[in-house]
């Protein structure tokens, strides 16, 4: 099985509320990845939303983080909670988390203080 992958998702929320997503980074060679572990360690994916954010006079920002699980039907971890916990304590509560599984992905956000999720099989897609 393949180590773990992920990035960070960069776009815009629109006037509705909706989310637009321009555009993700990809995993580095000096990113963290291993069967059940992915960390960004490189700085690459700083940067990537530093020039998105500058290029577009700050319309344009994180809006997310992504990361894949070697299971079929993805579900987060403690760890991945916790991660994200910290991420919205330092951003924008309203950033979403995808996990990629085998075959399907889960979108997780915020909602009411309280951790919401929504699985969408690849199928469906």
């Amino acid at each position: 099985m393949e180590p773990e992958a992920g990035g960070i998702f960069v776009g815009k929320r629109l006037l509705n509320n909706s989310i637009l997503i321009i555009n993700f980074s990809e995993p580095q060679d000096n990113d963290v990845r291993s069967r059940f572990k992915f960390s960004k360690t490189s700085p690459y994916h700083q940067m990537f939303a530093d020039d998105y954010f500058g290029k577009s006079s700050g319309f344009i920002s994180l809006i997310g983080e992504w990361h894949t699980h070697p299971e079929d039907i993805p579900t987060a971890s403690c760890v991945d909670i916790n991660s994200w916990e910290k991420i919205i304590s330092d951003n924008d509560d309203r950033l979403f988390f995808l996990i990629v599984g085998l075959r399907a992905g889960r979108f997780y956000y915020r909602e009411s203080n309280k951790w919401q999720s929504t699985l969408i099989y690849f199928k469906d897609v």
